[in-house]
């Protein structure tokens, strides 16, 4: 809404005069983008859930046929699941002592566990961590870290589903 004063001949003001627009149809147009984006973020996070999910279907799939015999994969399951959360705590150890050998060495095992369960997201993860370690680059470790105890993390949790299912 808009006013200006409203003046006689002296220049006194004897009034206002206001001019207003109704904006309750852009108000209402605004609610319903803002209720439609809500209902796509939430539409956008189940499809990216149901994308891991079948992503890591696909990958127990595929570990169950590179390996064969369910007695190796129940064991090669439960060595990880017993095994693998100590590695991360010697990689941060590495990287608070700035001891890149350390660290690499930490993240080729975490590499060489990871490798065997067709997870190409954790291994991903984990050859880019070693990929800077070797060449002795802590500069973006603890990030890269980070995503790799991440995904690995995903990985776990899918192998406690799969080690179920065996």
């Amino acid at each position: 809404m808009t006013k200006i004063p409203l003046c006689d001949t002296d220049g006194s003001i004897i009034g206002t005069c206001g001019i207003s627009k109704d904006i309750t149809k852009l108000k209402e147009t605004e609610d319903a983008l803002h209720a439609a984006n809500a209902t796509l973020a939430e539409q956008k996070t189940l499809l990216e859930q149901s994308m891991v999910e079948l992503r890591l279907a696909r990958e127990a799939a595929e570990f169950k046929v590179s390996i064969g015999d369910v007695p190796l994969m129940r064991e090669l399951v439960r060595m990880f699941l017993e095994d693998w959360q100590t590695m991360p705590a010697d990689a941060r150890q590495a990287l608070d002592d700035h001891d890149a050998e350390a660290l690499h060495l930490a993240a080729h095992s975490l590499k060489g566990m990871v490798g065997i369960y067709c997870a190409a997201p954790a291994f991903h993860a984990v050859s880019v961590l070693t990929d800077n370690t070797r060449a002795g680059n802590l500069h973006h470790a603890r990030k890269l870290l980070d995503v790799a105890i991440q995904e690995i993390a995903r990985l776990t949790s899918a192998l406690e589903h799969f080690q179920q299912d065996l």
